[in-house]
């Protein structure tokens, strides 16, 4: 499916980043893009920090290289997380690769070093305990 032409004023403008000077938009690509698939890696804490290795859709300009990703690339990327999760795709999917291995490691280390302040765990906090207690507690 091809993609459709924005109205000018919900334009999509790419900038450079060194230059921060306007290089292209979207209506200047939007014919050109062309639709694309990549594996992708999600380690959700639900299933006990197991990875799940996902088909995501995109849409890709084989000129200037920027990506977008329409509803119907959304949709289709969410019916592949799905059947990962639920084993139907499982068996096409290939095995991480050692560069998706570090990542999951790396982020289950920094998550359970950074957990302890999510959930109305220990906060982290400027001040002492007492000038807490001073400020909010009566």
């Amino acid at each position: 499916m091809s993609l459709k032409k924005k109205p000018k004023h919900k334009d999509i403008k790419y900038i450079n980043s060194t230059t921060m000077e306007v290089e292209c938009t979207y209506n200047q690509c939007f014919k050109k893009f062309v639709q694309k698939t990549k594996y992708k890696v999600n380690v959700p804490s639900w299933n006990n920090f197991k990875p799940i290795k996902f088909l995501y859709a995109f849409h890709e300009c084989p000129d200037c290289k920027r990506t977008v990703q329409n509803k119907e690339d959304n949709s289709q990327s969410i019916e592949n997380y799905q059947s990962s999760i639920y084993g139907e795709a499982s068996i096409n999917t290939p095995e991480l690769t050692p560069e998706e291995i570090s990542y999951v490691n790396k982020f289950i280390k920094d998550k359970k070093e950074y957990g302890k302040y999510l959930n109305k765990g220990i906060l982290p906090s400027w001040e002492s305990d007492s000038a807490y207690n001073k400020r909010f507690k009566k």
